[in-house]
């Protein structure tokens, strides 16, 4: 999953994208795709058998949710890969969320800790800095 954070040449120079194919980073991206769609393929069939035979909980999660509204008709195009879609766009957010929450929390603390070091440094026999 690495290589979703690489630079990709083709995205910012599109007659470069034969750059990424030479360098194997589209290769990886669709075995890390087929592994993230079986993966969810598993887990949908996992929610329609537990449906079937009856061993739901009380408490429906996002999938559950999903798959009622299929059954229901509710929404005419929801298929197998719209499905997919939904729940690669709603990890793809509660990560990029959860990523974006620990930086904020990181960086609370960092001008505490920037301003309790003391800033000095010579040059050449001066000093800098506060004491």
């Amino acid at each position: 999953m690495s290589q979703f954070t690489s630079f990709c040449v083709g995205d910012m120079f599109p007659s470069f994208g034969w750059v990424d194919v030479a360098m194997g980073l589209i290769g990886r991206l669709k075995a890390t795709f087929k592994e993230l769609e079986a993966l969810l393929d598993e887990v949908i069939e996992e929610h329609r058998i537990e449906e079937i035979d009856g061993k739901q909980s009380d408490r429906k999660d996002f999938v559950d949710i999903l798959l009622q509204l299929q059954k229901d008709g509710t929404f005419e195009e929801l298929n197998k890969d719209n499905l997919k879609a939904i729940l690669m766009v709603s990890l793809s957010l509660i990560l990029s969320l959860s990523l974006s929450l620990s930086l904020s929390l990181s960086g609370a603390y960092a001008p505490r800790i920037v301003l309790n070091f003391s800033c000095n440094f010579s040059v050449s026999g001066y000093v800098f800095g506060r004491s």
